[in-house]
């Protein structure tokens, strides 16, 4: 805010307000509990003083920002057709743009049919003797292309398989992928280039402090657990410019309020703990004698 004093420009004052409050007298829904004057008194108190206590503390601006980051892990899989990755694909409807029967089933019962849907329609009854033939060949002679550690002679060895059907070449790498698995005893794959290709199965996300270089994070926070993860930070500004009335920014803010007003409360002592356990059976011996 451009009207905030210039002891708080740049800074963030939380406060902890969840000890001031008072019981009312009768609930109103799940309202159980209100501030007394009193507490609202304290509460400004606190704000107008501008203080770090137990109640209070103060922060630079930053402290609450981060910058998301994508974490992968680089591709490396094995690739082979067999029983369970072939019923996998089929589970996971992976050949979906070309062939899917649930929604022929879906299509079939409506009427009218627009007319974007009935090409749709058309153009999945067309595939489905090709598709069922895939399955057919996958299942017949894909345990004869064998197993690879890349995907070079894979590739060759199962457009082959399907040499004579005509499948769009996006059918035939869904089903090369569909075929492999990580394996961290594969080669490293890598482009033309030769960068090392992430494998975007592995993605994970990661909130990393602003003040913070992503060197220092990765080095304390990601590479002790997994020593090969490759970081990117994906934030595309320039699609900002295209219409967007809400953008997807890498960038945001988040306040923990909890850790920063955190106490550390001791467990109780084994010795403790076991005589309250020895209390608690002598008063239930005493009740089942009463009751005897």
């Amino acid at each position: 805010s451009y009207n905030k004093q210039p002891k708080r420009k740049g800074k963030v004052q939380l406060i902890d307000a969840t000890k001031f409050y008072k019981k009312m007298r009768k609930s109103m829904g799940n309202k159980r509990n209100e501030l007394s004057n009193d507490h609202i008194k304290k509460i400004t108190h606190l704000y107008a003083d501008f203080k770090e206590n137990d109640y209070s503390k103060i922060f630079d601006n930053e402290e609450f920002l981060y910058k998301e980051y994508a974490v992968y892990q680089p591709m490396q899989r094995n690739y082979r057709i067999d029983e369970e990755r072939i019923q996998a694909m089929i589970d996971n409807n992976t050949l979906k743009n070309f062939y899917d029967k649930d929604k022929i089933e879906e299509y079939q019962l409506m009427d009218p049919l627009p007319t974007k849907t009935k090409l749709l329609l058309n153009k999945f009854l067309e595939n489905e003797s090709t598709y069922e033939e895939i399955i057919h060949r996958l299942v017949t002679k894909g345990e004869e292309i064998g197993e690879f550690k890349e995907p070079k002679e894979f590739t060759k060895r199962v457009k082959k398989l399907f040499k004579d059907l005509d499948i769009p070449a996006g059918v035939v790498n869904s089903i090369i992928k569909s075929m492999s698995r990580m394996d961290k005893t594969a080669d490293i794959q890598k482009d033309a280039l030769g960068n090392i290709i992430p494998d975007k199965e592995t993605k994970d996300i990661e909130l990393v402090p602003y003040k913070q270089s992503i060197d220092e994070y990765m080095e304390k926070e990601v590479l002790p657990h997994v020593p090969d993860a490759m970081v990117f930070f994906e934030e595309d500004l320039s699609k900002k410019t295209k219409g967007k009335s809400t953008p997807a920014i890498k960038t945001g803010a988040e306040i923990p309020f909890t850790r920063y007003f955190y106490k550390y409360q001791a467990p109780e002592s084994s010795d403790e703990l076991l005589k309250e356990f020895k209390d608690i059976d002598l008063e239930l011996n005493k009740l089942l004698e009463e009751l005897g």
